[in-house]
């Protein structure tokens, strides 16, 4: 335990207990064959909270006994963990974790937490894996309740809100330029909360236009550090171009505060920008806005990514391993969007001079910042999963000048020896990136009846045949769908009142990449009303739609939200969502004569409740509007 944690809760007293019983395991992936196989160690991150269930029977549903308790610190950022451990060599085999605030402030009876696989070798989760669910019975309470008999804690959290928007005239550390990102980090808490920026590689003047949230506990105490940090690729290097500190007894709730400030003394024309504000945790933060340069962000808004195409030609001198010779393969991601951008080459079996003469075609959004990450496995090496054959290789998107090539032939390395060499031939070309969501003045105050007609799409409906970099179908203009329209009039005094019933029509879906000929692509639509479902779901076939798909939603309210995900479907089975929207319906342009495009937000994006994704990247899909309503007389 670092001696700064260790000092922190040897100062602090017991805030209050936190109490679990009824654990219970699910769909567990592996567990240990002999009997009473598994116990949970539970623990307060970083604290001296820790406890041990009894063993459970060997089971992949397995349950433990009894009753266990934590005296609690910090809240806010109190993170509670369960370790599944192997009893016989007591090492951890499952990890799972949930914020002891998220329990209070959802008044969680109980819990149901996905746990990772761990590394062994390395202690530590594996990201995006799965173990199995964890779900268990929980109570919070003041440290001298008595847990699931006195009322449930009840506390007032807070959340601090920091904006990092832009850093100016950076001192440049090595061929005058720099690579930098930004790093916060909030002291005196036991959960390590530390967050980052994306490197702007090559710029003395990023901006960033990042929004972070941090639980914090004792205002009094804690401070937010702010690092800007430059990072060398070639040496792996970090070194520190400066650093503020604001301190958050200084911070009054509620209020917005915008500002300059300076990074360095002995540079003190280098300057962050920023905005912050301290709220109530179950309040809303102020309106994000990005950094209000026009100039700016009319260049972002007719910036061009790149198109990458890659040939992977060939490796020699691959490590042999026992006389076996290994059977190779490659790997390609963007870093940071391995998941939507994971492309991988043809298996050369029994080769350490492999050939593939394979190519493919990966797109950049955010040139400046992107990084590509080339790995090479020995497949089914190990029992575990496939061997490394090297270390990764990262080469950021500003190597490949458009209309040029570049030719990557290195030494391959593997834990600092020399293992073989890899030639790749990239081709960067320009790819425009589209601005889909336009909003156009409405001239007439019109109110229509929308009547489909015998629809004559242009959409693309044929899914087969495509692979990656292809677009999957084609937008109707908006001639085609005006002719279909029985207009009428309002006064405009007359107000909506409420929505009443709502209708939402698929017209199609364009830019969607797939990533094998024979996937096909679907779409689902799905309502949620206080972050649960209702009503069925709605899975459209796009391979078999042939005209645009109505589905209507009665008594809708104005807290509802639509969702809607776009799936890669194989005939193995193997389904992977592609991305999605998530329509708000306070925030919904009705107009039934409007065809509206929306960009696609990632899976990542969705997952952390990200719904607006102004960059685009993940492909378009197209809806009209419309609905039913009061109007006041």
């Amino acid at each position: 335990m670092k001696k700064s944690i260790e000092s922190l809760w040897k100062s602090l007293r017991p805030s209050y207990k936190v109490s679990v019983r009824n654990l219970a395991g699910s769909d567990f992936v592996s567990v240990p064959t002999y009997r009473n196989g598994t116990y949970i160690n539970i623990s307060i991150l970083n604290s001296i909270s820790k406890t041990k269930t009894n063993s459970a029977s060997h089971s992949k549903d397995p349950k433990w006994k009894g009753q266990y308790s934590l005296d609690g610190y910090l809240l806010a950022s109190d993170l509670l963990t369960f370790s599944i451990c192997d009893r016989k060599k007591d090492v951890c085999i499952g990890y799972g974790s949930i914020l002891v605030s998220e329990i209070v402030n959802k008044h969680l009876s109980t819990v149901s937490i996905d746990l990772l696989k761990m590394n062994i070798d390395k202690d530590e989760p594996i990201l995006n894996s799965k173990y199995g669910k964890l779900t268990f019975d929980a109570h919070v309470c003041k440290s001298r309740d008595k847990p699931f008999e006195d009322k449930p804690l009840e506390a007032s959290l807070y959340t601090f809100v920091f904006d990092v928007m832009e850093v100016k005239n950076i001192h440049p550390l090595r061929n005058n330029t720099a690579s930098p990102f930004v790093k916060l980090m909030l002291n005196k808490s036991l959960n390590d909360q530390k967050q980052k920026t994306s490197t702007k590689f090559g710029n003395l003047n990023p901006v960033y236009d990042r929004r972070f949230i941090f639980s914090y506990d004792i205002k009094k105490r804690q401070d937010l550090k702010v690092k800007l940090i430059d990072k060398e690729l070639k040496h792996n290097k970090r070194s520190e171009l400066g650093s503020l500190k604001i301190p958050l007894s200084k911070c009054e709730v509620g209020k917005v505060v915008d500002e300059w400030a300076a990074l360095s003394e002995k540079y003190s024309e280098m300057k962050l920008h920023y905005r912050y504000q301290l709220i109530k945790a179950e309040e809303e933060p102020f309106p994000f806005s990005k950094t209000g340069d026009e100039e700016l962000h009319k260049k972002k808004a007719n910036d061009t990514g790149i198109r990458l195409h890659m040939n992977l030609v060939e490796a020699e001198d691959l490590p042999v391993y026992e006389e076996f010779m290994p059977d190779a393969f490659c790997t390609f991601y963007i870093k940071g969007r391995e998941k939507e951008t994971l492309l991988t080459s043809k298996i050369i079996s029994n080769s350490n001079n492999p050939e593939w003469r394979q190519e493919f075609d990966i797109i950049s959004y955010d040139p400046s910042t992107d990084i590509l990450v080339i790995n090479m496995y020995d497949k089914g090496g190990d029992e575990d999963g496939d061997d490394l054959l090297m270390d990764p290789v990262e080469l950021p998107f500003t190597k490949f000048e458009i209309g040029k090539t570049f030719v990557y032939l290195e030494k391959m390395m593997l834990e600092g020896e020399k293992v073989g060499r890899l030639k790749i031939v990239f081709n960067a070309f320009e790819h425009k990136i589209a601005q889909f969501v336009k909003k156009e003045d409405k001239k007439d105050d019109v109110h229509c009846e929308f009547n489909w007609g015998p629809f004559s799409s242009t959409l693309s409906t044929d899914f087969t045949g495509y692979t990656n970099g292809n677009s999957l179908s084609s937008l109707s203009s908006d001639e085609e769908l005006m002719k279909y329209h029985d207009h009428g009039t309002r006064e405009d005094k007359i107000k909506p009142e409420y929505v009443e019933d709502m209708k939402i029509t698929l017209l199609g879906i364009g830019e969607v990449m797939v990533d094998s000929a024979d996937a096909t692509v679907s779409v689902t639509i799905q309502r949620y009303g206080r972050m649960r479902p209702k009503g069925e779901e709605v899975n459209i076939d796009i391979v078999t739609y042939s005209e645009p798909k109505e589905i209507e939603f009665k008594n809708i309210k104005k807290g509802n939200v639509i969702k809607c995900n776009v799936w890669q479907n194989k005939p193995d089975g193997n389904h992977r969502m592609l991305g999605g929207v998530a329509l708000k319906v306070k925030n919904i342009e009705f107009d039934d004569e409007k065809q509206q495009m929306f960009n696609l937000c990632s899976p990542a994006q969705l997952g952390v409740g990200i719904t607006d994704n102004p960059k685009g990247g993940f492909g378009i899909i197209a809806f009209v509007i419309s609905h039913q309503i009061k109007y006041l007389e």
